[in-house]
């Protein structure tokens, strides 16, 4: 099933469904793969739902010639019509936009800003385009099955059911058995937590409400060097990281979508080092549908 064809059948109600938009974004060491149409249409493919328009975000290329080539093959992308847009991050986060969530914009991009960037960038997007929600995933992370119905009706059923839900995981298939023991309350459909006794979100695969008042700390406020010691030096100012702040100080939930035969869980495996063993991996099969790496149908 192609996916444009996705958007094209949509029935009336799912028309008036609130819109939601899918982020992804790649960096200088996956974007051959990531960009890649059969992946991208696996991966939208496999979330079946009827995203009002889909991003691919550039993060942190530190080569021209890079960060060309991932330009052109995301210009493939929008003429096959799988995606609707591809963005520079620095392009996106001007100091406007960063001051929507409270950063100063030369700190930002002094500090280390490629573990948020294109995240931020996706509420930017999301809110000009007056989108309610942003399902993001990392290009590395893949469902395990192709959802049968619209995995965003199950996001937007949670955040209507309960409305201090500020994000939504999928399930990383390894903790499905560890959630419950890190939720704070369980329920038929989901899990959900009351930070900082719960879980957090994660950044592999989320949605989260792009109204969110979102006001981020600083490196030099005392909620974030508190959790400096908590978090890897790599992921110091992750998204993740600013999510889970900003979640404890607002006193709001997080959630996770129980895992059914509606709502896959999700696999995350970094990409093969070294751009040759990365495309011996893709003509195996690996990192496409029904692959080692990828959804099976």
């Amino acid at each position: 099933m192609e996916t444009m064809k996705i958007i094209e059948n949509m029935s009336e109600s799912s028309k008036a469904e609130k819109r939601i938009v899918f982020a992804t974004h790649v960096f200088e060491h996956d974007y051959d793969i990531v960009l890649k149409p059969a992946r991208v249409r696996m991966i939208l493919e496999s979330l079946n739902s009827p995203f009002s328009s889909t991003f691919i975000f550039l993060n942190n290329f530190k080569t021209d010639r890079a960060k060309k080539n991932a330009l052109s093959m995301a210009k493939v992308l929008v003429n096959e019509g799988l995606i609707s847009h591809y963005l520079d991050v620095h392009e996106v986060l001007t100091p406007e936009a960063l001051n929507q969530f409270g950063l100063d914009f030369d700190l930002y991009w002094k500090g280390n800003p490629y573990y948020s960037a294109a995240q931020l960038g996706a509420i930017t997007c999301a809110r000009r385009e007056a989108a309610a929600y942003v399902l993001h995933m990392t290009g590395d992370v893949h469902l395990t099955h192709r959802a049968p119905k619209s995995i965003t009706k199950s996001f937007t059923e949670l955040f209507d059911a309960i409305p201090s839900v500020v994000g939504i995981n999928l399930c990383r298939n390894i903790y499905v058995d560890q959630f419950p023991k890190w939720a704070d309350e369980e329920h038929e459909k989901w899990w959900l937590s009351n930070r900082p006794t719960g879980f957090s979100i994660s950044d592999w695969c989320y949605c989260i409400r792009t109204a969110e008042p979102f006001r981020f700390a600083a490196p030099h406020e005392p909620c974030f060097q508190e959790w400096t010691a908590r978090m890897p030096q790599h992921a110091l100012g992750s998204f993740e990281m600013l999510l889970t702040i900003y979640q404890e100080q607002s006193g709001l939930k997080s959630a996770c979508l129980r895992p059914s035969a509606d709502v896959p869980t999700i696999r995350h495996r970094n990409f093969a080092k070294g751009k040759l063993k990365r495309q011996l991996y893709w003509w195996l099969g690996h990192y496409r549908a029904n692959g080692r790496f990828g959804t099976r149908y």
